[in-house]
């Protein structure tokens, strides 16, 4: 028994002394849903509003995981609100339609389908919609600063940058301004509704310490002499 607590003591110092690293077993993919709720004005709440709108329809329609807004504001991008989140995973609407292969196509100037499936599952249908988003296809934010006085602005004179739901070419995120109050500029003469695109925020696996080769050889012995023990044990 003592033989087996020395090895087992061994083996954690050797793989840096902590057994709290959990193993991943998320989905092998990430969501990216059009939210069922629209917002008249470009005023959200400023991101963090947009981001908890998000997460709360996610918790309320069963989906688990962490949602954020994509959009920009005047001192954030997109993509760095994005930053500690996989980038290597693909991104898929909630019916498992996959739009992108990864961060990197994501923001490469085109998806392979059209977000238009929102947070319940159901498809958008045949109305017209166009997402509030402030950016760019890269994920950076607009230049011209269109963001409703990030995103706190219902006036008519304010602007935001708007996508449109039927493009998967860059139109789907930057397709245009549109007034603060909701109407489409410069005509003024519709409105639509304006929904928000939402995509999962989920950070890396822990990563276990790299062993150096003498740590290594350390390691196989003491699972070797753990072994041994085991069948002494046992006889």
């Amino acid at each position: 028994m003592m033989k087996f607590k020395i090895c087992a003591m061994l083996l954690l110092l050797v793989m840096g002394g902590s057994s709290s690293a959990q193993q991943f077993h998320g989905p092998p993919a990430l969501l990216a849903f059009m939210t069922s709720e629209f917002y008249p004005t470009g005023n959200l709440g400023g991101l963090a509003g947009a981001d908890a709108n998000c997460q709360r329809l996610a918790d309320n329609a069963g989906i688990d995981g962490t949602y954020k807004a994509w959009l920009s504001d005047s001192n954030t991008d997109a993509a760095t609100r994005f930053e500690g989140s996989i980038k290597y995973l693909p991104y898929v609407r909630v019916d498992g339609v996959k739009v992108a292969d990864d961060w990197d196509d994501l923001t490469d100037g085109n998806i392979d389908v059209t977000i238009t499936v929102f947070e319940n599952g159901n498809a958008t249908g045949a109305g017209a919609f166009s997402p509030w988003t402030g950016t760019n296809t890269d994920g950076t934010k607009d230049e011209g600063g269109r963001f409703c006085n990030d995103w706190t602005s219902s006036s008519v004179d304010v602007q935001a940058l708007w996508g449109r739901w039927v493009n998967t070419d860059s139109l789907w995120t930057d397709a245009g301004p549109g007034q603060c109050n909701g109407w489409r500029a410069p005509d003024n003469t519709r409105l639509d509704p304006h929904p928000l695109y939402c995509l999962e925020y989920r950070l890396p696996p822990p990563q276990l310490p790299a062993l150096s080769p003498w740590g290594l050889i350390i390691a196989i012995l003491a699972l070797g002499l753990l072994g041994v023990t085991a069948v002494r044990g046992r006889t």
